[in-house]
């Protein structure tokens, strides 16, 4: 299965329940991210990798209308 591009240029693919995507870099922007998160749930990990090396992480965890987020970095 091919991974499928959406209107905001994200890149995504679906396997074994778990959702896979990929965000370039925006037009005069730097970054951009890589995510994993289950279908079936709202939790997700995003991994920015850092212009200096390294990469900073996020994970969101979402329940109803509230969500709870967090984020750190590895050098």
């Amino acid at each position: 299965m091919e991974a499928v591009k959406n209107q905001f240029g994200e890149y995504s693919k679906k396997i074994d329940g778990y959702l896979f995507n990929e965000k370039k870099p925006g037009y005069l922007s730097l970054t951009g991210n890589l995510g994993v998160s289950k279908q079936e749930s709202m939790e997700g990990l995003i991994i920015w990798p850092l212009l200096i090396g390294g990469y900073a992480y996020g994970f969101l965890v979402q329940k109803t209308e509230r969500f709870m987020k967090s984020t750190w970095t590895k050098n």
